[in-house]
């Protein structure tokens, strides 16, 4: 059980679905997006924040989407948990 005031963080990656067609499409035409868009390389990230919760979605490759949701943390620290290493250990473990 979590206490009221730790920190808590989800990933879930989406593998070759529909829906990341339409996420393609909002990472090529950002107008509108509400979110601060983030490049890692060559994969593509919107930021969302809201009071206590950011949502963090990389669209890694094109293909692949990876959500990380994060409560209670800064962006400072989701952005130490995911950088730039641990989005390209992921984009590698997909393309093999």
């Amino acid at each position: 059980r979590q206490s009221e005031g730790s920190a808590r963080i989800e990933m879930t990656l989406t593998l070759d679905s529909p829906l990341i067609g339409m996420m393609n499409m909002v990472f090529s035409n950002p107008a509108g997006v509400d979110g601060e868009l983030i490049q890692y390389d060559a994969h593509k990230a919107l930021l969302k924040k809201s009071a206590d919760r950011l949502e963090l979605q990389i669209l890694l490759d094109g293909k692949h989407l990876w959500d990380v949701k994060a409560s209670r943390l800064s962006e400072e620290e989701l952005f130490a948990i995911v950088d730039q290493k641990a989005v390209d250990r992921v984009a590698a473990a997909l393309a093999e």
